[in-house]
């Protein structure tokens, strides 16, 4: 009687162990990236048509740019390109691709999962500085809305008084307060 115990606690330990490795497998089979430096792609995402069903939560899909940059698409249409994900803290640093100021008037994240972090929420100030001066770590200027003739920086509105010093020329001044805007790098949470 003791061996045919120990044979079926063998077995069992042996279904046991062959059922462990093949959910290990699996989900190892889940973690996948874009490209090389991308960010890795675990649950709750999954890079749509790469990976199966239930790699990821329904709402939760990510793509693959042809230049292998991870991109998360919003029901509004905005493609977000994602440059890393906080698992831990449930953050996704995320840039816009295309010029994100020009369509931010009617941005909304109320259709998706997502919401901008709270503490990253902040009012900007837009000026076009027809001159280079010197810059300061608070402005970062934004390529898509400048031109040969003058740039456009945006700051904090709290740091808004440090852009006059800085900008050499006339300045335009637009204050976005009425939009509670994110800094350039969006941080999203799930």
């Amino acid at each position: 009687m003791m061996n045919y115990s120990s044979e079926m606690v063998t077995c069992l330990f042996y279904f046991l162990f062959i059922l462990f490795l093949a959910g290990h497998g699996a989900s190892l089979d889940c973690i996948r990236s874009c490209g090389k430096h991308g960010p890795k792609i675990r649950f709750p995402f999954r890079i749509k048509d790469k990976q199966a069903d239930h790699c990821g939560y329904p709402g939760f899909d990510l793509s693959c740019s042809e230049g292998k940059d991870t991109m998360l698409e919003l029901p509004t249409g905005v493609k977000l390109r994602i440059e890393r994900i906080d698992y831990r803290h449930q953050v996704i640093h995320a840039r816009d691709s295309q010029c994100f100021f020009l369509r931010r008037l009617n941005f909304s994240l109320s259709a998706s999962h997502f919401q901008i972090k709270d503490d990253w929420m902040c009012n900007q100030t837009l000026f076009n500085c027809s001159s280079n001066g010197e810059r300061s770590p608070n402005i970062v200027k934004i390529p898509c809305l400048s031109t040969f003739h003058h740039e456009v920086y945006a700051a904090e509105s709290s740091h808004s008084k440090t852009i006059y010093y800085l900008c050499l020329g006339p300045i335009q001044v637009v204050d976005l307060r009425k939009l509670n805007a994110t800094t350039f790098t969006s941080k999203l949470k799930v």
